[in-house]
Formats: C-alpha cells, structure tokens, sequence
C-alpha cells in the first residue's frame, strides 16, 4: 500500500499494480495476472524468474537469490535514488522517498542480515552447495540487471518523446 500510494502522490497511474495484486489475489496463475495486468514484459520476466527459483530452487539456491539479488542488493541501489530525489529538490515524491527509506532500513538492517544468517545456516559449509549458491546468486544479479537496463531503456524514450514534443 506504500508503494501505490506513493505512485499516485508521484502522478504514476497504480492501475496494473493494484490489477496484478487483485488477480492474485483471486488465485489467478502468476504469469496470466502479471500478462493480463499489462505487466510490462521485463518485469514479467523478472518475477517469472523469481518465482522459477522459489518453486523448483532448493532452499539454499532460493536463500541465495533473495539475498543476492534483493536483500544486500537494493540498499545500496536506493540509497543512490533517494540521495539523488533529495537533491533535484522535486515536491510530490515525499512517499516515495519515505517508501525507499524504509525498504533500505528494513532490508540493510533485518533483512539482508537474516537472509545471511539463513543461507550459511542452509550450505553448512558445503562446498557444493556453495558453488551451488553462487551459480544462483549470478542469476539473481542478471535478471535484476535484466529488469533494470530494461526500466532504464524506458526512461530514455520517455525522455527522447517528451523533448520530440
């Protein structure tokens, strides 16, 4: 609920967020709600990838994806858009703001923390499932690379559309 009101403190339209929410939940299969919702094709294929983990990883090859492509991941990544937001002086993103600040709190200092302890918990100093672990970790980076350099495609032929006006 913080993100979607955020987006509409932002002028971003939550509908196909709110959309996919309710789609799941009304036990519609992830991969029509996120088709169905107008998801756009990177992130679909970002939480298509996600959920591939959860469902067929084993629990330290799951542990793994979290923490390395979520958990000790997206502090550093919002820190640098939160720092950047307060500098362009912008009005109208203070839930944003406020949102990003709490995922960076929760994930830098519960979260990653805990994600840590789980996956050393769950290799138990198992040379391969170390190996297994990292192999892992590299996808879980990729595909958040995936999803990114795809948002940031996005933004530039927003950018390049709004200056052809």
């Amino acid at each position: 609920q913080l993100y979607i009101n955020a987006m509409k403190e932002a002028g971003a339209n939550p509908e196909k967020v709110e959309s996919l929410v309710e789609m799941v939940r009304n036990h519609h299969h992830y991969r029509r709600a996120l088709a169905r919702a107008g998801v756009p094709a990177a992130a679909q294929a970002f939480v298509s990838d996600s959920i591939s983990i959860c469902l067929t990883g084993k629990n330290h090859e799951i542990a793994s994806y979290f923490l390395f492509g979520r958990e000790n991941l997206i502090p550093d990544m919002f820190r640098v858009i939160v720092e950047r937001l307060r500098a362009s002086g912008e009005t109208g993103l203070e839930g944003l703001v406020y949102y990003l600040d709490r995922h960076i709190e929760i994930d830098s200092g519960e979260h990653g923390p805990a994600a840590e302890r789980m996956l050393n918990y769950l290799v138990d100093g198992s040379a391969r499932r170390w190996a297994e672990a990292y192999e892992i970790a590299v996808r879980a980076v990729r595909s958040r690379k995936k999803l990114w350099d795809a948002i940031s495609l996005a933004l530039d032929a927003d950018a390049a559309g709004a200056e052809a006006k």
